[in-house]
């Protein structure tokens, strides 16, 4: 399995939960890439970046870590499978 944590911006309590995601994957013997993103970033580039891994047929899971930046959540989430979503859960 390999999970891709797509970080936007700098929350320090974003940090630490995506820290704490890619120690549990290493944990357990999950394969976890962390993309990091700045804070002023277009919807559209967002979108574009999860579009991109949804089609990689390398990434079993997507977790999107935006903080509290005022991104569309529903445009985000729209082009992640349901599958990509509960290998998160």
């Amino acid at each position: 399995p390999h999970l891709v944590v797509v970080l936007v911006g700098q929350d320090p309590a974003s940090q630490v939960y995506v820290r704490n995601k890619i120690k549990a994957c290493e944990d357990v013997g999950i394969r976890s890439t962390k993309i990091e993103l700045p804070a002023v970033i277009p919807q559209e580039a967002l979108n574009t970046t999860i579009e991109k891994l949804v089609s990689d047929i390398s990434v079993d899971g997507i977790l999107p870590k935006t903080g509290f930046n005022n991104f569309n959540r529903n445009s985000i989430c729209s082009g992640v499978s349901f599958f990509a979503f509960s290998v998160l859960i």
